[in-house]
């Protein structure tokens, strides 16, 4: 197998240009300008503001541009077509790149390879974290140089993964913006009557954490909220402390329980839920920043309560019950308890259930396969930059 030093080495620098077109920016006005998204994600056309610099530079179709701050983090691209004449801040670089020497869709994926954002970010933290990387850093940068049409063909196969990535992706919105309507529809229909959810659903705030129980002779695990997504559990930090007997029997989570961020300084999390469905063995308690909503036999389902939460979030409803604070909005227990349920019965909840859930997994499924297509992306594109496979032209 042919290795990665067969191709010939370059630097940046040798086959780009840096653009140096600017214009004059009128003081008080606001201007539209670019920005670039983190880790390949293109560039964009950012919110009118008042620029602090007397001159902006202007892009143009084609421009290979990048972003000094956090490089590290990956944002670089070439300028699309709907941009061409966008404005840019001085933290943007702008160069053309000779198209006979160098595709500049091969260099941002030259830039975002994994090793490459590594070395990019060792650069930085040699500097004392400086967060800066600048036009000498880039022009000076070695790059692996093969013919143009094998870059060029190496973009378009790493395109039409992305392509793929995007179409699974969108799909997965669309599908979730159905279920959003059919959850709102089902999950709170005028025609059930009210309740108050204390009576549809078994509501407990969690026990409060104190520096006390950070050790003793029953430490338990505990989830708090920030375990708790979108309907997802994050469960790659789950802290412990002393849990007794009976608190365990008190706090210790069900199969099927749903868990809600009682409270956050940011709207967006306050109401989010999640169901526990015994990821973790043995037994697992929640503190006091979630509640624990369980079903009652013979009023409720958990797969029903599971949709209920998730709609009363969806629909700004957690977020309503939920006073002003000084700095955090709080739900409460006896606000979650005193909440209106239009609560159906049980044989119309797993009806409901029954068309909501096959929805749901098909959203799950297709996040999955984007997930997955990721993944086989970032190694193709390793195996394409390494030679590991070879490409035709």
């Amino acid at each position: 197998m042919d290795s990665m030093a067969e191709w010939p080495t370059t630097t940046v620098g040798r086959h780009v240009e840096r653009q140096t077109e600017k214009v004059s920016i009128t003081p008080g006005l606001e201007y539209e300008t670019m920005g670039v998204r983190w880790y390949g994600k293109g560039a964009y056309r950012r919110s009118a503001s008042r620029p602090q610099t007397k001159t902006l530079s202007r892009a143009r179709e084609g421009d290979f541009v990048f972003c000094r701050i956090d490089a590290q983090k990956g944002p670089f691209a070439v300028v699309p077509a709907a941009l061409d004449g966008a404005l840019v801040t001085n933290e943007f670089p702008l160069y053309s790149v000779d198209p006979t020497a160098l595709d500049a869709r091969f260099l941002v994926l030259w830039f975002l390879n994994q090793s490459t954002l590594d070395k990019t970010g060792r650069l930085r933290d040699g500097r004392d974290g400086r967060a800066r990387w600048k036009e000498p850093d880039f022009e000076a940068w070695p790059i692996p140089h093969p013919p143009a049409p094998v870059q060029s063909r190496i973009a378009d196969v790493i395109a039409s993964v992305d392509e793929a990535i995007s179409a699974t992706e969108s799909e997965a919105e669309r599908l979730a913006v159905i279920l959003k309507i059919r959850r709102a529809a089902l999950a709170n229909n005028a025609i059930y009557a009210e309740v108050s959810a204390h009576t549809a659903f078994d509501i407990r705030l969690g026990r409060m954490r104190s520096p006390q129980r950070a050790t003793g002779p029953s430490m338990t695990p505990y989830l708090r909220s920030a375990n708790i997504g979108y309907d997802v559990l994050r469960l790659d930090d789950v802290l412990s402390m002393d849990f007794n007997e009976r608190e365990r029997e008190r706090y210790a989570l069900q199969y099927g329980d749903v868990l809600v961020s009682e409270g956050s300084a940011g709207a967006d999390a306050v109401g989010m839920p999640a169901a526990w469905h015994s990821e973790i063995e043995g037994p697992v308690c929640f503190q006091n920043t979630l509640l624990r909503y369980r079903a009652v036999e013979g009023r409720s389902t958990p797969a029903f309560v599971r949709h209920w939460c998730l709609w009363a979030y969806e629909s700004g409803t957690f977020r309503d019950v939920a006073p002003e604070g000084v700095n955090i909005k709080h739900i409460g227990d006896k606000r979650a308890r005193a909440m209106a349920v239009r609560l159906p019965g049980v044989d119309e909840q797993h009806a409901i259930v029954a068309e909501l859930d096959p929805l749901s997994e098909a959203v799950e499924s297709l996040r999955d396969e984007a997930s997955r297509l990721r993944v086989a992306r970032a190694a193709l594109l390793d195996a394409l930059l390494t030679r590991k496979v070879e490409i035709s032209v």
